[in-house]
């Protein structure tokens, strides 16, 4: 058994726990992440009883549970009351604070392990959720501000204008909240997963900004102002419904990498910019 980082779901006891649920399921993709876009709610349920048959033969495991709440959480599905106790004591950091070296990696751990209890806790069947990914590891924590609650406490106390990195993934936004467009030393912006459906031109100010993550969402335009950006090295769109790409963006002189698939624009467009 090894891990391929402190994330849940990146540990190889865990993906084949995930394989025995996907069989079940009939859903027998090579990758975790096809799942992951394939595996409902109604798929779920349908076999929940067969998932915990295996969720009881391997009880002795702590990685059963993670994979189970971690579907759960992704699927909006039942909870059964039995399981969620059993969910929580598993992914208490008490159980790991010892086992990584790694001072860096340890932080990531424990913020994934909070992360993931606390969507545990709060789940309610219907409400399906994601958990969140760091997109510069413990560098989001130490100097950035993950979540809308947090971002709106730094935002009152001001200490907002110190952090490198703002991510509120999944947090249900219509429209990027007005303080960010103040943040001229801010290097990365991630907003995956939420329900924007435009980039206002105000973000042409975040002139440090070297990561802009937009994925998911239904925005449908990438406007000029973005230009602006001199310092930005990767923007990421996908799964939007951008139906244009600007030629302005060959002209941003530190961009490298550009993720535009799954939007209703074509391959040659995207090849164009690349």
């Amino acid at each position: 058994m090894s891990r391929l980082g402190p994330e849940i779901m990146e540990d190889d006891e865990e993906c084949d726990i995930a394989s025995f649920f996907m069989d079940v399921c009939k859903l027998n993709d090579d990758s975790i992440l096809l799942y992951e876009e394939r595996i409902t709610r109604e798929i779920w349920e349908a076999n929940l009883d067969k998932i915990l048959e295996i969720v009881k033969e391997r009880a002795s495991r702590r990685a059963t549970y993670f994979v189970f709440g971690y579907f759960t959480l992704l699927t909006g599905s039942t909870l059964p009351d039995h399981i969620r106790p059993l969910i929580l004591n598993v992914a208490k950091w008490e159980h790991e604070e010892n086992s990584w070296l790694n001072k860096n990696l340890a932080i990531e751990r424990k913020f994934y392990l909070e992360d993931f209890r606390q969507k545990i806790r709060d789940f309610r069947p219907g409400r399906p959720t994601r958990l969140v990914f760091l997109k510069n590891g413990s560098e989001d924590i130490t100097h950035g501000v993950v979540g809308i609650d947090k971002f709106w406490d730094y935002v009152v106390s001001k200490e907002i204008f110190n952090v490198k990195h703002v991510n509120l993934d999944c947090c249900g936004l219509t429209e990027i909240p007005e303080p960010i467009f103040d943040l001229v030393d801010l290097e990365t912006l991630s907003l995956e997963r939420n329900k924007l459906t435009k980039i206002p031109d105000q973000i042409g100010n975040l002139t440090s900004l070297k990561e802009l993550h937009l994925d998911w969402n239904h925005i449908t335009k990438i406007p000029n102002s973005l230009e602006r950006l001199n310092s930005l090295s990767m923007l990421s769109l996908t799964n939007n419904k951008i139906n244009q790409v600007p030629d302005f963006l060959k002209n941003l002189v530190s961009l490298k990498n550009l993720y535009l698939e799954d939007n209703l624009i074509t391959d040659d467009d995207i090849k164009k910019q690349t």
